[in-house]
């Protein structure tokens, strides 16, 4: 088989003298920047991942912007995934300092559970914010629901 040289196009528009390929895809490159210039308004950011692959599923980049925030992780599909293994990435991000919860997103019932989680973070977020002042109101939490494709966000 022949080499190629270093610098050679192998003639269907594809110089392979370049080693550092760009595939992060525009539309990820926007709600990145969409999510940077909004993160500032946001309580809480609940990211959803696959149970069936935790970290695998997560986004490392919403982690490091979320650094400051509360923070959520939605294992969904639930249902898919064994029950046993679940439980145990549940603990691993509660080490890690992290709220987490399994979910089926197609049961009522789940959908409530991190509605109750995103109040129990909210109260928390605003506890800090509020808490030399001497008023009672209901507060509004400001969301960001973020993961990859495919994770069951909507």
């Amino acid at each position: 088989m022949a080499k190629r040289n270093k610098r050679e196009n192998t003639g269907d528009g594809i110089d392979t003298s370049k080693s550092n390929i760009n595939w992060y895809p525009g539309h990820m490159v926007k709600a990145i920047n969409d999510i940077k210039s909004i993160l500032k308004l946001i309580d809480i950011v609940v990211e959803v991942v696959d149970a069936r692959l935790p970290l695998s599923s997560c986004n490392p980049i919403i982690e490091e912007l979320a650094q400051d925030k509360k923070k959520i992780i939605v294992l969904n599909k639930k249902d898919l995934a064994d029950e046993e293994e679940t439980k145990k990435w549940i603990k691993y991000f509660e080490s890690k300092d992290m709220m987490s919860i399994a979910v089926d997103s197609s049961e009522p019932q789940d959908i409530k559970k991190i509605v109750d989680a995103i109040v129990t973070q909210g109260k928390e977020a605003y506890k800090a914010k509020v808490e030399a002042l001497s008023v009672d109101f209901r507060p509004i939490y400001r969301v960001l629901i973020a993961g990859i494709p495919n994770v069951g966000k909507s």
